[in-house]
């Protein structure tokens, strides 16, 4: 049996090794290509979200790439903590911005459809 002490050390370096680089400055090799970008679907702002990922959105002549959202916290099945990646190619500017979007929401669940619909949904951060 592993002791704790070494069980805490693996911990400590296994965070120090997963966090934040000392460079953070935008690497645009790790962004999207173009021809991913493009292969994104194009979603108008007035439509209601597709659940297609990742896609596109059009926002102050820019582009707004969203990944997939991830559900962070849903201890009830009525409320729902969720986060998704965002990319934001600002016309002016080659370089992409990555950040992320953090919501809530409440959540109804059919389960004869196999749906879980969110309603009231709440931005609660964006952050780049």
């Amino acid at each position: 049996m592993i002791n704790f002490r070494w069980q805490l050390l693996g911990a400590c370096l296994f965070l120090t090794g997963c966090g934040p680089s000392a460079d953070t400055t935008a690497n645009p090799d790790i962004a999207l290509t173009p021809a991913d970008r493009a292969a994104a679907p194009l979603v108008d702002i007035s439509e209601p979200p597709k659940w297609v990922f990742p896609q596109r959105r059009v926002v102050d002549g820019g582009e707004l790439v969203i990944h997939a959202p991830q559900v962070r916290h849903w201890p009830d099945f009525a409320s729902a903590s969720i986060q998704a990646a965002i990319e934001y190619y600002p016309a002016a500017d080659p370089l992409p911005k990555f950040g992320t979007v953090s919501f809530g929401s409440t959540t109804e669940i059919d389960l004869d459809q196999r749906v879980v619909s969110l309603d009231s949904i709440e931005v609660n951060q964006v952050q780049f």
